[in-house]
Order: C-alpha cells, then sequence, then structure tokens
C-alpha cells in the first residue's frame, strides 16, 4: 500500500501510521546509541578509577620504599658509629693491655719467686 485511498488521494491515516512506524525506528535506533554511549562511558571511568588507584597505590609504595632506604640508610651509619667507637675502645683497651703488660712483668717476678729464693736457698 502506499498510502492512496480508493477515490485516488493520499491516504493521511496510512501516512501517518508509516511515519509514526519511522519515527518509533528513529527512536529505538536513538536509544541504542544512547545505550552504547553510556555503557563506553561507564567502561570508561571504571578503567579511570582503576588507573587512578594504581596510580595512588605506586605512590604509596614509592613513599614507603624511600622510607625503608632512608631508615635502613640510618641503620647502617649508626652500625658505622658503633664500630668506629669499638674500635677505638678496644685500641684504647689494648694500649692499656700493653702498658699494664709493662708494668706488671716488673712487680710480677717478685712476689711469683719461690719461698727458696727468698731466703738465699736456691
Amino acid at each position: 500500500m502506499t498510502g492512496v485511498s480508493p477515490s485516488g488521494t493520499p491516504d493521511i491515516f496510512a501516512e501517518r501510521i508509516l511515519h509514526n512506524s519511522e519515527m518509533r525506528v528513529k527512536e529505538l535506533d536513538l536509544l541504542r546509541a544512547r545505550r552504547n554511549v553510556e555503557y563506553v562511558v561507564m567502561l570508561c571511568l571504571i578503567v579511570l578509577a582503576a588507573a587512578v588507584s594504581v596510580f595512588v597505590w605506586v605512590r604509596r609504595q614509592n613513599k614507603m620504599y624511600r622510607t625503608l632506604v632512608t631508615q635502613y640508610r640510618s641503620y647502617i651509619h649508626r652500625l658505622e658509629e658503633i664500630s668506629e667507637s669499638r674500635k677505638e675502645t678496644e685500641d684504647e683497651t689494648t694500649k692499656e693491655d700493653a702498658q699494664y703488660k709493662k708494668v706488671l712483668p716488673r712487680q710480677g717476678h717478685e712476689h711469683l719467686q719461690s719461698p727458696d729464693s727468698q731466703d738465699g736457698h736456691e
């Protein structure tokens, strides 16, 4: 049917029905397109949220690692200071021991002598 009435004039009712059905098809196409756009926007938001989450996570981890490295360097520095302090203390102790060893042999022979040698009876 072409929308012509039996009298030969165009049928307005048939044209309106055809026009309405075409409009519905176009509206459905627009709704599908809008839904597709909404899906794409949602997907973009999800990807953006994931990217921001990963970025924040990486920044926090980098900050944590920087803190750990700083603490480790501080720890190593304190160990080196303690080691140097111990070396200085050991050096002083060694010097004092050497001085005592020089002094003790002089004094030590007197009390190590046997009682017989003190009397002159060797």
